[in-house]
This record gives structure tokens, sequence and C-alpha cells, in this order.
């Protein structure tokens, strides 16, 4: 379902921010990466909490840290 939502809005904009429960999209990144950017990234999920950046350009991602 994450997927489709980021395929709908592909064309239409640079920043799409994805905010939902835990259960849904904990495995997203890696498979967002390996789907789109092609590239593979260590076992990871997010965490009850946690926010990723995943820069398509630059075939990135970064963890945003809590103050």
């Amino acid at each position: 379902m994450a997927m489709k939502l980021v395929n709908s809005k592909a064309e239409e904009t640079d920043v799409l921010i994805v905010v939902t429960h835990l259960e849904y999209v904990n495995a997203f990144p890696p498979y967002f990466a390996r789907e789109k950017l092609g590239i593979a990234l260590e076992a990871i999920a997010i965490e009850k909490g946690e926010a990723w950046i995943i820069d398509c350009e630059g075939r990135t991602r970064v963890l945003i840290e809590p103050n």
C-alpha cells in the first residue's frame, strides 16, 4: 500500500512525507530502496517513533535523530 501511494505521487512532487502506523511501513525503507533505487540496504526497519529521509537522487537514507 505504501508503494502504491509513492508511485501515485512520484511524478507530481519533489518531496513526499508518509506518516502511518508502524505495522504498515516498518519494512518499507529496504523494500523501497531495492524496488525504486536498485540498491540494497542493510537489514533495517523503521522502529516505533523513528523517521527517515530517503534521498532518491543521492540514493541515501538518513535517520532523523530526536533532539
